[in-house]
């Protein structure tokens, strides 16, 4: 066993209670954008699904790079995250394109 487990420490990224404090700070920030975006603006509603996807993705690159620790990962590390990151990412739009292809068929079928 290593010492840091004999001693019930933990390795890793270690965060102070001020970086803590912001990170929860941006996200908070991040999150009523999110909800006045959804709630408040009446534009076109592709528009307003852009927005909220592009939001979320800031949120989770945000939490990643920073709370997670990534920032001072290899390279390597770095992709082996964006990669699950960058799938869900496609398969959102995937989704909101199928929404909207079912919104048109049935406005105009």
């Amino acid at each position: 066993m290593s010492s840091d487990a004999e001693a019930g420490g933990t390795s890793g990224h270690r965060m102070t209670s001020t970086q803590t404090a912001l990170v929860l700070a941006v996200l908070v920030v991040l999150t009523a954008l999110e909800v006045g975006v959804a709630m408040l603006f009446r534009g076109p509603s592709g528009l307003v699904t852009t927005l909220l996807f592009a939001l979320a993705i800031a949120q989770a690159a945000y939490f990643a790079l920073v709370a997670m620790g990534l920032r001072a990962e290899t390279r390597t590390m770095k992709k082996l995250v964006a990669l699950p990151l960058g799938i869900a990412a496609f398969y959102s739009l995937v989704l909101i394109a199928e929404a909207l292809w079912r919104a048109v068929w049935r406005v105009t079928g």
